[in-house]
């Protein structure tokens, strides 16, 4: 999978780094804007995971059956595993009217979004697994708009959250989407990364699973759906 960095240029995943401007979109105009990379929430160079192949008219998407891609004409965010052919995402395309001048400084306005038809879909293994989160909770991935979060299971309580914890999150997911309380719940990182202590956070990995330990206890929260 690939992204656009502001400037341009295009790299893999496994590439980006934190503080990187990502091309995304804006959460209300759904125009073209770029994103600052403040947490990896997964990265794990050496797993060995399923994905979701996604055939569309102008090329492919890889990505992972829980993540969330924006579909339909009111953008809703949907988990990847839901996709059904004929369902509309939404591609970004290049436009090619503008100077070298232009050209170099990648303007936002140099993208385009326009929606596009699934016409397959198919399972695939791949070596990596690379969650990026981005200030606007959004992401553009192999040109196709998304959002950084996966979508979790709230009708099973998890062994570490109480039956409390779990009622209020199942209720707020139910009314808002996962997206929107995907981006409130991860508000007190990014205005710690936003304070300076972004370096810290970055640093709060779990060692075995390569999951930011912030994003576990999310999981052990709201309790990830299982393929």
């Amino acid at each position: 999978a690939t992204v656009v960095l502001r400037g341009g240029e295009r790299v893999r995943m496994d590439e980006l780094k934190i503080g990187d401007y990502v091309l995304s979109i804006h959460p209300t105009t759904h125009k073209p804007v770029y994103s600052k990379v403040y947490l990896w929430a997964h990265r794990d160079p050496h797993i060995t995971a399923t994905f979701i192949h996604i055939t569309h008219p102008h090329g492919h998407l890889h990505i992972s059956a829980n993540h969330l891609i924006l579909t339909g004409d009111n953008n809703t965010p949907v988990p990847a595993h839901q996709l059904t052919v004929g369902d509309t995402i939404h591609f970004l395309s290049q436009q090619n009217n503008y100077n070298q001048m232009e050209k170099k400084k990648e303007r936002e306005d140099s993208h385009s979004l326009i929606s596009v038809h699934v016409l397959h879909i198919h399972t695939c293994t791949q070596v990596g697994y690379y969650t990026p989160f981005t200030n606007n909770g959004l992401i553009v991935v192999d040109n196709i708009a998304t959002s950084v979060y996966c979508h979790f299971s709230t009708h099973s309580q998890s062994e570490t959250s109480s039956w409390l914890c779990h009622t209020l999150t199942r209720g707020l997911v139910e009314q808002f989407g996962m997206h929107r309380v995907g981006q409130c719940v991860l508000t007190p990182v990014r205005v710690g990364c936003k304070l300076g202590m972004g370096s810290v956070l970055s640093r709060q990995m779990d060692t075995h699973s390569h999951i930011h330990k912030y994003c576990q206890w999310l999981q052990g929260t709201f309790r990830t759906v299982k393929n």
